[in-house]
């Protein structure tokens, strides 16, 4: 999670002092020591810290997803002339439980020909697999928590929720989960509003987990707390994801048109959405939705409705230029006409669509896909 976000490691002082007397009075000798941090922001400022002010030096290995044992990995990069090592990059690893489990069979072997302390920086759900794969190495070394302030955290959090609303869902999910679970700990009283975007978060989690029944849930909490205010767009967006979850949810499969029941539903949380956008004057917010909705629609069998939406969302995007969505817009157009068996009008906006495509210079595999997707 690559957020700009400033944290002071002031908050962790007294255990990068403990983690650096560790270091130097194991200089010679195998230790393990587990540094436990959720955050990689925190994690590499903590890591640049602790090697200006540690008097030994510290070698770093960044574990790659190939690895399959710990102990080939240290002793394949380096040799016994290192004076303490600290490993990263547990979250790559496609299965870490069993590198876990072979390390603890193998752990005799680091005391043997290890002769120099050993970091591994993890975070709790890493570290929860050491317990149940590696209990017997775990129990050699010791742990020293690092974790971020509770500002720091509402801050994180609401960085993220800025980043989901904004449409920007490059996110950490395994970090995000961790900073909520880090914030219930805390046991703090929290805002109605930021509680409400919690619940968002939540619902984001859930749905990315493909826990749709949870999702809802949870996004409903949050729909709870902001249809009681007049802030329009938030009230949109969660329209707009309980439109998804639910179309997801009642989606059969194979896909076939849905009952009139269950359209019905979706359709009314689709068109509410749309009514909230509309509301806000947040037009982009609407054109943008077509990706999405317009799926829905082709399986609501709502032709007049895509037709509209994609006519509305066409012409925000030939005023934005978006080449891409253009191109989208154009699909769903013609694809609205010829389901209504306006089959000349559907050739000629499919026919402007591949003009539009051509004078842009796309390449010829954007043409032919173009080309599939509506003849």
């Amino acid at each position: 999670m690559n957020h700009q976000l400033q944290i002071n490691t002031m908050t962790n002082s007294q255990q990068l002092e403990d983690l650096v007397w560790s270091l130097e009075a194991s200089r010679g000798d195998f230790k393990l020591i587990l540094a436990k941090c959720n955050y990689l922001n925190l994690q590499n400022q903590l890591i640049q810290e602790l090697q200006e002010i540690c008097e030994i030096e510290i070698q770093i290995l960044r574990l790659q997803a190939s690895e399959r044992t710990l102990y080939n990995a240290i002793q394949e990069e380096f040799d016994q002339e290192i004076q303490a090592l600290m490993i990263v990059g547990w979250e790559s690893l496609p299965n870490s439980s069993k590198m876990f489990s072979s390390a603890n069979q193998v752990r005799e072997e680091f005391r043997n020909n290890c002769q120099y302390p050993v970091v591994l920086w993890i975070n709790d759900q890493i570290y929860q697999q050491i317990m149940e794969s590696a209990p017997d190495l775990e129990s050699w070394g010791i742990t020293i928590n690092f974790p971020l302030s509770f500002d720091e955290l509402t801050n994180l959090l609401k960085s993220i929720i800025d980043k989901i609303l904004n449409d920007d869902l490059n996110i950490n999910l395994q970090e995000l989960e961790l900073a909520l679970q880090d914030l219930q700990k805390n046991g703090q009283d929290l805002e109605p509003d930021f509680q409400a975007n919690c619940n968002f978060l939540k619902g984001f989690i859930e749905y990315n987990k493909n826990r749709l029944d949870t999702a809802i849930s949870y996004y409903q909490q949050s729909w709870d707390f902001w249809q009681t205010t007049d802030n329009l767009e938030i009230q949109g967006k969660i329209l707009y994801n309980l439109t998804i979850c639910n179309y997801e949810k009642l989606r059969p499969n194979p896909p076939t048109p849905f009952p009139i029941r269950e359209g019905g539903e979706v359709g009314d949380y689709l068109q509410r959405t749309l009514e909230k956008f509309k509301n806000a004057q947040r037009l982009d917010l609407i054109a943008n939705s077509l990706s999405r909705f317009g799926l829905i629609l082709q399986d609501l069998q709502a032709w007049e409705q895509l037709k509209t939406l994609s006519q509305q969302a066409l012409e925000r995007h030939q005023a934005e230029n978006n080449i891409l969505k253009i191109g989208e817009d154009y699909i769903f157009l013609a694809t609205a006409n010829f389901e209504q068996s306006n089959f000349a009008e559907s050739a000629k906006i499919a026919n402007q669509g591949l003009e539009f495509l051509k004078t842009v210079n796309q390449s010829e595999y954007d043409l032919n896909y173009y080309r599939q997707s509506l003849f």
